[in-house]
């Protein structure tokens, strides 16, 4: 470098100064010649790049490296948003891409260059075209290869939950499908692990994504600004997934809340993107039916030969947040579900289309209460428990499917830790408290009476059952009820199925396991008193078979309506 500095001064310097004896001994050529030695080759041949998009954590670039360098050539890079920010995700990525079990839904990291003034990068194996400019109607093979996009993506964003790191960055610009070049299989990949980095990296306010509103949910879409808990980011997660999955199922490039600059463009102060987003969402899925026929249509009859998908998108296309399904418990029910079809194909059970549709459509408007207020949802169209005895037939064989529940790190909320579970009511969606007393004092589900074995009688513990059709987060099982103030000479059969017509009061278990005393349908109560009674027996009884729980924790409230 100093020769060339020396060199530079010497011939080029003089030449610039008007030195006539210098100019007479060097031709045009050379000066050229000398300029090229004594000029950095970076400013020679700076990176090309075309950008690609912006996300709360990076700036995504395709770069084509023409000199050497350390950003391999033809590599997908990320840039980041500062230094800290850059070796925070560094860490992240070194450690992530060191554990067997990171998914196969991520771009292979290469490495992390920082290069000063002009910035620091991660570096990714190339990963094909965007999401929205991939030609499906060319690139597609078969169905399986649609399953495994869908599984690869939920899988991804599971893990990365499960790492307590919410991504906050998918959407057609962010995910990639290629080629792989062994099977010629289509595949999906997304490229980086999201803002999660960046959040603990920064203390400041982190940008949503520009220009990706149709991937995010409707609680982001209604607010200029957002400030949340790690629970409420991995939920908008949850929504972006849902839109990839019906993009996915519906082989189309785009958001079906996507909206076109028409749209909004006439009066843009008042009705933006971001409004007119909200807007098509809430038209959208005012008619479900429609919305999944037309997914439907579009992938030729792949959302109906397939229904555990429904699930998937009403529950992950949940205008509330908090009844919203996570990631991991998405993924759970796309391993299962898999399975299953595998064994039904191996043992070669058809089923009619026209049939499958119909069971499809009804179990979705069944729980409609996922997108719709609860008032809209028809009381004869409750959802059926599943057969018993197909669920016990399979459950082995899904057991033997499923990947190994291993420890989550340091997850802030236990609910985003794996809960790899083949239960009879697997896949059926998650409500609160307060929402399943509201569908429960709306009429909108049965309970099914369980036996539970004469220890539980003789504690006290009779017509004891569940909610069919709902779960509690808190033990991954549905939410179960009792019974009280029908008479000591009153036990409801085992298998009894009848519908909630009042909510008498909760029982409030430690854990979130509370319990909801109930008046059936054709089962009217005798009193208060006989019901205190009762209330009282179910209460003495589930502490005695529960040593770790105190009789002083148990609370009881009883519901009025004023």
């Amino acid at each position: 470098r100093l020769f060339r500095r020396l060199v530079f001064g010497a011939c080029i310097g003089p030449l610039r100064s008007g030195a006539p004896h210098v100019s007479t001994l060097i031709s045009h050529k050379m000066r050229w010649l000398l300029i090229l030695l004594c000029t950095p080759s970076a400013q020679l041949f700076p990176l090309k790049s075309r950008r690609l998009g912006r996300s709360p954590a990076v700036r995504r670039f395709a770069v084509v490296e023409r000199s050497s360098g350390g950003i391999p050539p033809d590599a997908l890079v990320t840039q980041s948003v500062d230094l800290p920010t850059w070796k925070e995700e560094r860490r992240r990525l070194l450690d992530l891409s060191a554990d067997p079990t990171f998914p196969r839904g991520f771009a292979k990291y290469l490495r992390s260059v920082n290069l000063g003034d002009k910035g620091s990068f991660h570096c990714f194996e190339a990963s094909g075209e965007v999401l929205e400019d991939f030609a499906w109607s060319e690139e597609i093979g078969s169905e399986e290869e649609r399953l495994d996009m869908i599984s690869n993506a939920l899988e991804a964003v599971a893990y990365l939950h499960d790492q307590g790191l919410p991504h906050l960055s998918l959407s057609g610009k962010t995910i990639y499908m290629r080629k792989d070049p062994k099977t010629s299989r289509s595949e999906l990949r997304i490229v980086g692990i999201g803002a999660g980095p960046q959040l603990v990296a920064a203390s400041r306010p982190f940008q949503l994504a520009e220009g990706a509103w149709a991937y995010q949910p409707p609680e982001v879409l209604q607010s200029a600004v957002i400030q949340s808990n790690l629970a409420a980011l991995m939920a908008m997660d949850s929504w972006a997934l849902g839109v990839i999955v019906a993009t996915l199922a519906a082989n189309d490039a785009e958001s079906p809340f996507k909206v076109v600059k028409s749209d909004f463009a006439r009066l843009p102060m008042l009705f933006g993107e971001q409004g007119a987003t909200f807007n098509k969402i809430k038209t959208v899925l005012k008619n479900p039916g429609e919305f999944l026929r037309t997914i439907d249509r579009k992938g030729n009859g792949f959302l109906f030969r397939h229904p555990w998908l429904i699930q998937l998108i009403s529950s992950l296309l949940t205008f509330d947040p908090r009844d919203r399904m996570s990631a991991t418990e998405a993924y759970e029910i796309v391993v299962k579900s898999r399975s299953f079809e595998a064994l039904q194909a191996k043992a070669g059970v058809t089923v009619d289309a026209e049939e499958d549709e119909a069971q499809a459509l009804k179990g979705f408007e069944a729980s409609k209460s996922t997108l719709m207020p609860a008032p809209d949802i028809a009381p004869d169209l409750i959802p059926q428990a599943p057969e018993t005895a197909e669920a016990s037939s399979q459950t082995e064989a899904n057991k033997a499917a499923l990947p190994d529940a291993a420890t989550a790190g340091k997850v802030e909320l236990k609910q985003f830790a794996p809960r790899l579970t083949t239960d009879k009511a697997s896949g059926e969606p998650f409500r609160s408290l307060e929402a399943i007393l509201n569908i429960a004092e709306g009429g909108l589900c049965q309970v099914i009476v369980e036996d539970r074995g004469e220890v539980w009688k003789e504690a006290g513990m009779r017509n004891y059952g569940e909610i069919v059709g709902f779960r509690n987060r808190s033990d991954g099982d549905r939410w179960d009820v009792f019974m009280p103030g029908l008479g000591e000479q009153t036990d409801l059969p085992a298998g009894t199925r009848a519908r909630i017509t009042r909510v008498l009061g909760i029982v409030l278990v430690k854990g979130g396991n509370h319990k909801i005393a109930v008046q059936l349908e054709g089962h009217r109560v005798l009193g208060r008193k006989p019901v205190r009674e009762d209330v009282k027996k179910f209460m003495d009884g589930y502490v005695k078979l529960h040593p770790n729980t105190y009789r002083k924790r148990v609370k009881y409230l009883s519901v009025e309506r004023l």
